[in-house]
């Protein structure tokens, strides 16, 4: 039964407050109309900052100066430091490093068969026996009259700062003929293979600078060699 009362008891409550309800939202006949309460303030929606996300550092390509070393070469600046006197010099794409750097011979190679090499001579190869033999002052004129190389007029030429000789040299016959000597082998010219020699006089043995390639690609690998000496610096007095 109590139950049953507090049931009814709270319909009947919900009914009137539901008709007070009716009657405040109609007209009112009462005397004075009911104080309207304010309007709660509404904060506004908070925003969240927006962070920014972590910024990567970019990557920086070296720039060089490089030092040689063996296979493909950056593009870019390049000193040596074991080779005497000190060079510096600039390559484009293409070129690859026989060895290291090293004190007895700049060696490269480049696209289409091209060889580049720098080397102070100490040892030249004798036509005659085949053997090293202490290279001569005045290596134009050994190239000039050897007996087993065919080799154009010598035109004067400067290379950096340093003036010297340039001559182009092919073997006369079919035969590899060795004209330079290093403790690790002797340099040779191969038939069907022309090298363009730069002689520059130092202070010692001479300085050379051989560009070769096969002879159909010859003028073109003197073109592309071009850049290369146009940057060389010989440190004539390091």
């Amino acid at each position: 039964m109590h139950s049953t009362r507090r049931i009814l008891g709270s319909l009947v409550a919900g009914a009137v407050i539901g008709l007070v309800l009716v009657g405040c939202s109609g007209t009112s006949t009462a005397s004075s109309s009911p104080t309207a309460l304010p309007s709660p303030t509404v904060a506004p929606p908070t925003t969240s900052p927006s962070v920014a996300p972590p910024s990567e550092s970019p990557t920086v390509a070296p720039t060089g100066p490089f030092a040689l070393r063996s296979g493909a070469l950056t593009p870019g600046p390049y000193t040596t430091t074991a080779f005497q006197p000190p060079l510096a010099f600039t390559l484009d794409a293409g070129w690859n490093g026989m060895f290291p750097d090293d004190d007895d011979e700049v060696a490269l190679e480049g696209p289409g068969g091209i060889f580049f090499a720098i080397s102070r001579v100490s040892k030249v190869v004798d036509p005659t026996s085949g053997l090293a033999v202490a290279a001569p002052e005045d290596l134009t004129d050994w190239f000039t009259t050897h007996p087993l190389l065919t080799v154009t007029t010598p035109n004067a030429v400067t290379v950096g700062t340093v003036s010297g000789d340039v001559l182009d040299v092919t073997v006369t016959n079919s035969s590899e003929i060795g004209i330079f000597g290093f403790p690790t082998g002797n340099l040779r010219i191969p038939a069907g293979v022309t090298y363009r020699c730069y002689v520059l006089p130092l202070e010692g043995p001479d300085m050379t600078i051989i560009i070769g390639a096969p002879d159909d690609g010859f003028a073109d690998a003197v073109v592309f060699v071009q850049t290369l000496l146009d940057s060389l610096v010989i440190d004539a007095g390091g």
